[in-house]
């Protein structure tokens, strides 16, 4: 019995196509392993993805799905679903805004904006 392997990944996307103006860059991380340091490092990989929803925009955190056939040579992933807007980071836990590695109080930070001096 053959196992069927679906490939699905989250990538942040970088470029749109001059040429098609459904299909955009993503740019992926995976982690791969060095042998000898025994360690896993950042590997980066680019893939052309179709968006025929017209959901996604540079910038954005998407996940993307291989496709069965291809449209054309250089595009090999559809975009399945958008996972967060440029900018609008989201902690999944807690619901808070997120800049970086750091939560963003918005309550506070309006306060400290409106106070008068």
């Amino acid at each position: 019995m053959a196992a069927t392997v679906r490939r699905i990944l989250v990538g942040h996307v970088v470029k749109r196509s001059t040429v098609n103006p459904h299909a955009y860059r993503v740019q992926c991380l995976k982690l791969s392993l060095d042998r000898y340091l025994l360690k896993y490092f950042n590997k980066r990989s680019s893939y052309w993805a179709l968006d025929p929803q017209k959901i996604c925009d540079i910038g954005d955190v998407v996940v993307i799905d291989r496709l069965k056939e291809r449209p054309s040579l250089q595009i090999t992933h559809q975009i399945q679903s958008l996972l967060f807007k440029n900018g609008a980071v989201v902690d999944p836990i807690t619901g808070k805004n997120c800049a970086g590695t750091k939560f963003v109080d918005m309550e506070i930070r309006e306060k400290l904006l409106n106070k008068p001096s």
